[in-house]
């Protein structure tokens, strides 16, 4: 059974919400990224959550802009409730 929830108090512009470009489409979400270790090499691993309805076309290698900086989709976590979780790819 698919849920048909309006997420748009999570993704709130004047709270925790970010604009971001995907495919062209503007949408709504939360941009983070987490410090990590990986082999013994310290990077970020940047996120981008936001509602899967507002970005049904989204694929991998898509360009996500976020702020002026661009990102490629490198991974897409789908939770089943309608939310999607991007795992981004910096590409400076």
């Amino acid at each position: 059974m698919a849920f048909d929830e309006d997420f748009s108090e999570f993704f709130d512009l004047d709270g925790f919400g970010i604009q971001a470009i995907i495919g062209g489409t503007s949408v709504v979400g939360i941009f983070e990224e987490t410090f990590v270790i990986v082999l013994g090499v310290e990077g970020l691993h940047p996120t981008f959550t936001c509602a899967q309805a507002g970005i049904p076309n989204a694929s991998h290698g898509d360009l996500v802009d976020i702020e002026t900086v661009a990102y490629k989709i490198h991974g897409m976590q789908k939770d089943g409730t309608g939310m999607i979780v991007l795992i981004l790819e910096d590409q400076a």
